[in-house]
């Protein structure tokens, strides 16, 4: 019943078909909430056999984030008393691809890609994704940040600003970015009218390639994202729940351990150059993924702007 209420929500489906158009090939475009197949064919004994196997003290490992200073031998001692009633058992051993869960990504794709799923309505929901070789522990991480920032992090965001303020075409409008070991994927999501997608898009297709050359990040959009992610990360910061997610990917990642001075020092440490030189590269076009959710009337005025 979830998987095929996410079939027919549209904001959420483009989400999935643009993950497996970006990692085609990789199990990374697999969905994580499995497809309805694949659930048909799932067995309570390999359930079981998997829990049994992976969620176990010697394979988890825990977070705590507070304050617990005065404490915290007490709490060790609680955690070491409650996890004693499981039978001790080694790690699992771990794929040959460990850290990797997957097998390992690279970009080969040397056109673009567009895939419409049909769907009867007045609204259209368009995704557009571009695959990076830039992963969870690389410094480039916080720059491509900010370039998404800039791009359509807000109201004040080059794609918010030409498509929503200025022209009214979109509901929405937004460039986010997602991470994984060994690489990532920079992100475009819209929705709008069916006779604004034409349109919108020519406007999206004009803003990529002007970041690129015509109209580069200049220092005053750098300095103000920064500022803004900064501030971002100091308000967050206050909260216990952040810090645990934060060092939990540090260490299921295999990230080098940072606190959060270090964290914020990292952004500042981020220069204009870098994302200036990385801006240009990552909207690459023979690497560009397009998904629409709307009329099979689209498809051929797609393909001309995009193909």
């Amino acid at each position: 019943q979830e998987l095929t209420t996410i079939v027919h929500t549209p904001s959420d489906y483009v989400e999935q078909l643009l993950l497996e158009s970006v990692f085609k090939g990789n199990t990374l475009g697999l969905p994580i909430q499995r497809t309805i197949h694949s659930s048909k064919n799932i067995k309570l004994k390999n359930m079981r056999d998997f829990y049994n196997q992976y969620y176990i003290p010697s394979n988890m490992t825990v977070i705590i984030a507070g304050n617990i200073d005065s404490t915290v031998s007490n709490l060790l001692e609680f955690i070491k008393t409650k996890f004693k009633k499981f039978k001790k058992k080694n790690r699992p051993e771990l794929p040959k691809s460990y850290p990797l869960p997957h097998d390992l990504f690279k970009i080969t794709q040397d056109k673009p890609r567009y895939k419409n799923h049909p769907f009867k309505g007045d609204q259209v929901e368009l995704a557009i994704g571009f695959p990076i070789q830039i992963g969870i522990g690389d410094p480039e991480k916080l720059i491509v940040e900010i370039i998404t920032d800039i791009m359509g992090g807000g109201l004040s965001s080059r794609l918010d600003m030409a498509l929503r303020d200025k022209k009214g075409y979109t509901y929405k409008i937004s460039c986010s970015e997602d991470f994984n070991m060994e690489c990532g994927m920079v992100y475009i999501l819209a929705s709008m009218d069916t006779k604004d997608l034409i349109p919108s898009l020519n406007i999206i297709a004009k803003e990529l390639k002007a970041i690129r050359s015509l109209k580069p990040i200049t220092a005053k959009e750098f300095k103000n994202s920064r500022t803004g992610m900064v501030n971002s990360f100091k308000r967050m910061a206050d909260s216990s729940s952040f810090v645990a997610d934060l060092l939990v990917n540090q260490v299921l990642y295999d990230e080098k351990r940072r606190g959060l001075k270090q964290e914020l020092d990292s952004y500042n440490k981020i220069k204009f150059k870098d994302v200036k030189k990385l801006s240009t590269e990552i909207f690459n076009f023979n690497h560009m993924n397009v998904i629409t959710i709307g009329p099979k009337s689209i498809e051929k005025k797609v393909e001309k702007i995009v193909l």
